[in-house]
């Protein structure tokens, strides 16, 4: 950057006053707007998690409404021994692995598409 090629004035010690922000491509990069490419990028890891939080929100609300399913809840919950909770948690874990694979093979399918 020019000092001398970007002053707006001077000091009262006669050094020059540096204006930063002027010059061209400083700060923010310019991008390309969406629409010129075609159509907006839908992000699918995005839509699958969303997704996930619909249907979970949906199975906590069913059995929240109405208190027969939250009594039955309670009782599976309470009946849990260890060996079946640690096979519960497995469980999730193992449905937890899984999404995230999908979303890595959905992400580098995009990453592919764009290239």
């Amino acid at each position: 950057m020019s000092v001398t090629g970007n002053t707006a004035g001077t000091n009262a010690d006669s050094t020059p006053t540096v204006v930063f922000g002027q010059e061209p491509g400083w700060g923010a990069q310019q991008q390309q707007p969406s629409a010129s490419r075609g159509s907006a990028q839908i992000r699918w890891g995005g839509v699958v998690w969303g997704a996930i939080l619909i249907v979970f929100a949906g199975g906590t609300l069913a059995v929240l409404s109405a208190r027969d399913r939250l009594i039955a809840a309670q009782v599976w919950f309470a009946s849990l021994t260890p060996a079946s909770a640690w096979a519960l948690g497995l469980a999730v874990a193992g449905g937890i692995i899984v999404v995230l694979a999908v979303l890595g093979g959905v992400r580098s399918a995009q990453r592919r598409r764009r290239a």
